[in-house]
């Protein structure tokens, strides 16, 4: 938007201004990551440790319930460190945070024979991680 500085009341628009429409999206992107690293990061440790939280007379795809502990935890931590660099504003962060939520996508897809309920809500909010970052996390420099 550009203007002449001929006329007394003409002024720019900063691009910190014009972003400023994304700044919601990429603070949900970063407080629902960080959520969902948490989720993954609890759930990894109840399932590697033999808890009850889980259904035990449940099938799984490859492996057992203690390898799939193992992909969540790693995915949570992973996830958490995201979110700190969304945060901060960091342009990697965008890229992990998208590639993290994908991840737990397919996690939670191999995961909801042992916990349904849990595990489409967390595949749902993995889907609008995914939206805010891709639509609005390029606007990194004018977030929050």
């Amino acid at each position: 938007m550009a203007t002449t500085t001929d006329s007394p009341t003409a002024h720019r628009v900063s691009p910190a201004v014009e972003d400023e429409r994304g700044n919601g999206w990429v603070a949900f992107a970063g407080v629902m990551i960080s959520v969902v690293g948490i989720m993954n990061v609890i759930y990894g440790i109840a399932a590697i440790s033999n808890s009850r939280f889980y259904f035990r007379d449940t099938t799984y795809i490859l492996s057992d319930l203690n390898t799939y502990g193992w992909f969540a935890l790693g995915a949570g931590v992973i996830q958490l460190v995201a979110a700190f660099g969304i945060f901060a504003r960091a342009g990697w962060a965008r890229w992990v945070g998208i590639i993290t939520a994908s991840v737990n996508m397919l996690i939670q897809l191999v995961w909801i024979s042992a916990y349904p309920l849990a595990s489409l809500a967390v595949m749902a909010i993995d889907v609008l991680i995914i939206y805010a970052l891709v639509a609005y996390g390029k606007r990194s420099k004018a977030a929050f």
